[in-house]
């Protein structure tokens, strides 16, 4: 891999984007080497998508937990409440610590 891509290459993976550092790796975006004129040009506008499609993303997941997509269920209630830390606390809620009352 050529040193111009490898640090394209580097800074997609640490950007987590490794479906583009793969054509990085592949010189896609080289200046030198690549099939576009404007290989930049053609990065940049790959990027841009890119923001776009994540931005998208991130509102339909922002979206799905206000709608309460992720809840728990009422298995995951049950279940919940059959452990000790569930135990504990209900244990709490019907005999309170009278410490407090003192």
């Amino acid at each position: 891999m050529r040193a111009s891509d490898q640090i394209l290459h580097d800074d997609l993976l640490e950007a987590s984007l490794p479906h583009l550092a793969a054509r990085a790796a592949a010189g896609e975006w080289n200046d030198y080497f690549g099939q576009d004129a404007m290989p930049q040009h053609a990065l940049i506008a790959v990027l841009h998508a890119e923001v776009v499609i994540a931005n998208v993303v991130r509102k339909r997941l922002i979206q799905n937990v206000i709608d309460g997509k992720y809840d728990g269920t009422r298995a995951d209630a049950d279940e919940w409440a059959a452990s000790p830390e569930g135990q504990a606390v209900l244990g709490q809620l019907v005999r309170p610590d009278r410490d407090g009352d003192r």
